[in-house]
């Protein structure tokens, strides 16, 4: 008898983790539940560069992170030199990030295409870089969801994958497996009641903005700018109000628009270059 696993969502985490249960149990049935796809989930709003962090990835010993976090470089870049890679939204992109604080050097130079630390002389000739007092060039892969879900998905079906669209409203709903997966992100608090989670908003903007050729971030990560194909991206999470963590509001507020000097705002006044940009569409979601 063949084994049965379901996967709970259809986001980036659980297209991912269904395709990966087909390749590690071919002869497995694999189906996802969800309420939700592609342009309807939070994760098709996101965009991001291969920038890990060692302490923030769940593992049981630092080797076994660095092992993943090596197979995961090496699956994008295999995409992105496949035939595929257009159409998965995978690209090739070098950039900056500036700190204002002394820290350690990332895990992902190692496996970067290049990396380097920028000298002062070298932060003093940037626009952005010049208000800060440190600062990392890298060559790495950027991964843009809007184009990775649904080739995930066709990924997927192609290996006899099945798909169901309902929401699961309690335990007794998911159908009789062997191992249901839980991949609902921010859906787990109320099916299984962690009350542990709670959300941070992200906003993202998305512009017309081809003169941007490479990628920005700033500080550990939260605000950043990414040239996506064709579009570009700008946003980040907010921590600047109390109130925008926990905040259940799925509505951008004036904060969030950028209109009082908001961590976003920043971001575009800094690079002088998406405040010029047609914008597509703008996205607050929940992290």
């Amino acid at each position: 008898m063949e084994s049965h696993v379901v996967i709970l969502g259809a986001g980036v985490v659980g297209l991912s983790t269904a395709i990966n249960v087909q390749s590690i149990l071919p002869n497995a049935r694999v189906t996802i539940i969800a309420e939700k796809f592609d342009q309807e989930t939070t994760s098709d709003g996101a965009a991001g560069i291969f920038r890990p962090n060692l302490e923030l990835t769940p593992s049981k010993s630092s080797q076994q992170a660095r092992k993943w976090l090596q197979n995961s470089f090496d699956w994008f870049d295999h995409i992105w030199q496949s035939d595929e890679g257009p159409e998965a939204g995978v690209i090739r992109v070098s950039g900056y990030q500036f700190m204002n604080e002394e820290v350690a050097l990332p895990i992902h130079r190692h496996m970067d295409y290049g990396f380097s630390v920028l000298s002062n002389e070298e932060l003093q000739r940037l626009p952005v870089g010049k208000r800060y007092k440190y600062g990392w060039w890298y060559d790495t892969l950027m991964v843009e969801c809007r184009r990775y879900l649904p080739w995930l998905m066709k990924r997927f079906r192609k290996n006899g994958g099945y798909v169901i669209s309902q929401k699961i409203t309690s335990l007794s709903k998911i159908p009789e497996c062997d191992v249901a997966v839980n991949c609902l992100g921010w859906g787990s608090r109320q099916l299984f009641g962690d009350t542990d989670m709670f959300p941070v908003a992200g906003h993202t903007l998305r512009v017309k903005a081809p003169w941007v050729k490479q990628f920005y971030v700033l500080g550990n990560g939260d605000n950043f700018i990414y040239p996506g194909m064709p579009l570009r991206y700008a946003g980040g999470s907010e921590y600047g109000p109390t109130d925008m963590i926990s905040d259940w509001n799925r509505k951008p507020s004036r904060w969030t628009r950028g209109l009082s000097g908001s961590s976003i705002t920043t971001v575009m006044v800094l690079t002088a270059c998406v405040l010029a940009g047609e914008r597509h569409w703008t996205q607050l979601g929940w992290r």
